[in-house]
Parts: structure tokens; sequence; C-alpha cells
């Protein structure tokens, strides 16, 4: 996916899509960030070559099955963000539309490597801001957390689509005590916002919840205002 996104002719409208986002292209490498075009990326004829076999990848939901012999890709004409454990090893994928088709995104199913409810985004790349600055942030989207990221705020993650859990704050509790959930400033933010108190509570842990300003995003309002701004919120 990464070879497509960054050296095909194919990846081109997917990086103008990155670049329109503001996502620079030392930070779509540091997240490895990839694309898989309209006409497949070749997957099954790749894991054929490396002698991977086709049941694993549609074990790990990489690929799907018409037939007794009959497998094809599961995303196409996607932006693609790899979801890396805490190890550094992939174990899933978010691939996401560029136009307004639904849906947005389409996370990898659940598996024996990859669990939605206790994988956090980005938590990877995150490891040695979260240690130096002994605090996290939690977001809601991947590309929240890469812009956060981008700015210099180097300890932000994002859930996969799904509330935070209590394994995701027993997670993030391995590397910090200070976990703040960032939340939109409007009334769906306020009620996630109280869920996820009583989340904390079940993780023993001290929770804190920060508010953007009505209508902004963390993607929007980090670009617009900066990280000083930001950790002002």
């Amino acid at each position: 996916y990464q070879k497509i996104l960054f050296g095909h002719p194919e990846g081109r409208h997917a990086l103008e899509y990155l670049k329109a986002r503001g996502v620079d292209e030392a930070t779509a490498r540091k997240y490895m960030l990839g694309y898989a075009p309209q006409t497949g990326s070749g997957l099954l004829s790749l894991a054929k070559k490396e002698n991977f076999s086709v049941s694993d990848a549609l074990r790990l939901g990489l690929v799907g099955q018409r037939g007794p012999q009959q497998f094809d890709e599961k995303v196409f004409a996607r932006v693609m963000f790899p979801i890396v454990n805490p190890a550094g090893k992939v174990v899933g994928f978010g691939g996401r539309v560029m136009n307004q088709g639904m849906p947005k995104y389409l996370n990898s199913s659940e598996t024996p490597l990859f669990h939605k409810g206790a994988t956090l985004y980005g938590l990877y790349q995150a490891k040695e801001g979260i240690r130096q600055a002994d605090r996290v942030v939690v977001v809601e989207g991947y590309l929240d957390a890469i812009a956060l990221a981008q700015y210099g705020v180097a300890y932000s993650v994002a859930t996969l689509g799904t509330a935070l859990t209590v394994d995701h704050v027993r997670a993030l509790s391995r590397y910090t005590k200070n976990i703040i959930a960032l939340f939109d400033g409007d009334e769906a933010g306020l009620k996630a916002a109280a869920r996820s108190f009583e989340i904390f509570i079940e993780a023993g842990v001290f929770g804190r919840a920060a508010f953007l300003p009505k209508g902004e995003d963390p993607d929007t309002f980090v670009r617009a205002n900066g990280k000083a701004a930001l950790e002002a919120v």
C-alpha cells in the first residue's frame, strides 16, 4: 500500500488528497500511510509470491471469499492507515474514502491479532512522546491524531471508531496516569464525555476531559491555532 501511494501513478491522487488535508510526506511515512487502488493492490498475487497462505489473509480480513477458490481484495479506492501495536507490528488496517462515499472508514474486522476495543491508533508512534510529556490525549479519528502529532503534540492517540473502553484506558495507564480525552464542544461531545468518566472509574484511573470550541475538531483546531492553543485547551 505504501509503494502504491508513494511510487505508483494510481497513488498520486491519494497523495494529493493527503496534502489537501494538510498531511506532509514525512508524517505520512512515519504513520506508514498507503493507498488501495480501485483496480486492486495486487495483494493476492503478492501473498502467493511470498508463500503466505490465502486462508490466513482471509482470517485477517484482508481478502474476501466468493467461491471455493475465488478470493478478492476487500478494500478498494481508500487511503490505508496501518494499525500498529505497541511493539511496532501491523495488526490491522483502516481504509478511508477520499470522497463522500460511505462508510467513510472501513476497519479490519476483529481477528486473533486485532481487537478494536483494546487497540489505539498511533500508540506506537506516540509512546516516547507520552513518556516525555507524562500525558496522553485521546481523540476519535486517525487524521486527528496525525494532525496533532504533525503540529508537535507528540502524545496523541485515537480510538478506532469506537468509544473509549476500559481496555484502552488500562493500555494507556502503562505509559502515564494523565489521560485526557479530547471532545468536540457540542452535545454529542458532552454525552461522550459523560460516558467516558464511567470507563475511567472502572479502570481505576482519574480521567480528564477537554472540550474544543463548538464547530471545531482536533484536526481543524490545531491547524488553525497551533500547538500552544491546543495545549491551553
